[in-house]
């Protein structure tokens, strides 16, 4: 059987319209750290060690799991889509306010993996990559395990201002949240 999150998992990755406040259960990701430009070939090769790494595990389970199958069990899985987090440095002096600088820019990408990768297996594969790639940043890959008891989950398709019914849900959320 394959694991799909796209149809497992349709209330963390199903984008609405609507703001909407949904329940996180602990993830686990591998991710990387940066700064700079998301426009630079710095970030593109962030990127593409993930994806490398993510795609290396997937094909690891996958040739583990095929050799003992079971009609029940999972033998492979999609892998995630992208994710990251984003701030600005100095986002709040004189010059910085209301600007995206683009330069400024500090972030954490990251890939989630499914609830049946292990440690051990991300290691693994992770030195096995780094023993034999030229991949730059693969040496600064990290499997870590995320706590979150919730999220706002939203997805804009007109600018938010300009709904006032949207601005105000999505306040009443936040107000929630803290």
């Amino acid at each position: 059987m394959k694991f799909e999150w796209r149809k497992h998992e349709k209330a963390l990755y199903g984008a609405k319209s609507i703001p909407a406040l949904v329940d996180i259960h602990t993830q686990k990701f591998i991710m990387i750290k940066g700064s700079g430009n998301p426009n630079d070939t710095d970030f593109s090769d962030k990127v593409g060690a993930l994806f490398s790494l993510a795609y290396a595990i997937k094909m690891g389970y996958k040739s583990t799991a095929t050799k003992n199958i079971l009609s029940n069990e999972i033998h492979d899985f999609t892998v995630y889509p992208l994710e990251g987090i984003w701030k600005q440095k100095n986002a709040n002096t004189k010059s910085a306010v209301g600007k995206l600088i683009k330069e400024n820019l500090e972030y954490t990408i990251m890939i989630r993996q499914p609830h049946f990768i292990t440690e051990n297996m991300t290691t693994s594969v992770l030195e096995r990559i780094k023993a034999k790639s030229q991949i730059l940043f693969i040496v600064k890959c990290v499997l870590i395990l995320c706590r979150t008891e919730n999220a706002l989950r939203f997805y804009i398709l007109v600018p938010m201002m300009m709904n006032p019914l949207l601005l105000r849900k999505w306040r009443n959320l936040q107000r929630i949240m803290n």
